[in-house]
């Protein structure tokens, strides 16, 4: 599991930034459009990745 930040804004232009934990981005995305809706932007960034 891993922590996503994900921006999301909808066709209002409302900004919503949260932290999400997900096995992957596309979980990530789909359990914050599955919480408020189809985003007209979403963008999803892994936290904490070290190499």
């Amino acid at each position: 599991m891993s922590r996503y930040r994900i921006t999301h804004i909808d066709r209002h232009h409302q900004c919503r930034r949260m932290r999400v934990l997900a096995g992957n981005r596309l979980q990530a995305l789909a359990e914050v459009e599955g919480k408020f809706g189809h985003g007209w932007f979403v963008a999803a960034v892994r936290l904490g990745v070290s190499a």
